[in-house]
């Protein structure tokens, strides 16, 4: 378990396994989270149940932000996010660079996948991008580390 890790930026496919709930569950203390999704090969498997309710991380006790590229409202996208939605006690923003261009009604789709009326925390706000929007918010994936681990290599 990483503890002092407030920060976490990754890049994967977000496929129907537990690698996601694997890894955010070694950070028990993560405030933002940056996802740079990957296209999936494989299919959504209905059956899964990786992220049910009663299976809530400790992170989401502390988790403020959640920023994904490329959201694209696929199954794998949606379960995801209204998984962080409905159990992030402390998420005040979700912001969602999407691939496809954004349209009131995609928006109203996406707010209602995403569950929002069942938000656990009544400060959330959905924050929808495209991506050509965005290329001025973006963040450089190469560059990103945790700088508390310097201070951890120095002493």
């Amino acid at each position: 378990m990483l503890s002092s890790v407030k920060t976490l930026a990754i890049k994967m496919e977000l496929d129907f396994d537990d690698t996601i709930p694997g890894l955010l569950s070694s950070f028990p203390c993560l405030e933002t989270l940056d996802i740079l999704k990957e296209e999936s090969s494989d299919e959504y498997d209905s059956d899964s149940d990786i992220w049910d309710e009663k299976n809530s991380l400790s992170c989401l006790d502390h988790l403020k932000t959640v920023t994904m590229k490329g959201f694209s409202g696929d199954q794998s996208d949606v379960e995801l996010l209204k998984y962080l939605v409905v159990c992030g006690k402390a998420l005040w923003r979700i912001t969602l660079l999407c691939s496809e261009s954004i349209t009131e009604k995609f928006v109203e789709i996406q707010r209602r996948e995403l569950c929002i009326e069942k938000r656990a925390s009544s400060d959330l706000e959905l924050v929808f991008l495209s991506d050509t929007e965005s290329n001025s918010h973006l963040w450089a994936w190469n560059e990103f580390h945790d700088s508390s681990l310097d201070s951890m290599m120095e002493s």
